[in-house]
């Protein structure tokens, strides 16, 4: 992710300085159906390691009968 600069305006002069973010991360939802319509059941936010739980969260599941 990227920042906007921050820019210093002083006069005719001007300075920026950029600030960089660098996280990968991934989300997964579940949701059930209520009488009101589809809810959120749970939601995980994960910052992205390389370990084998963030692998198994993003493969693809298995399709439900």
């Amino acid at each position: 992710m990227l920042t906007v600069p921050h820019v210093v305006v002083d006069g005719d002069e001007a300075e920026a300085a950029r600030f960089w973010v660098a996280r990968v991360s991934a989300n997964t939802w579940r949701w059930v159906r209520t009488a009101e319509g589809r809810r959120i059941a749970k939601r995980v936010n994960a910052n992205l390691e390389g370990t084998a739980e963030h692998r198994e969260m993003l493969a693809p599941q298995q399709a439900r009968p």
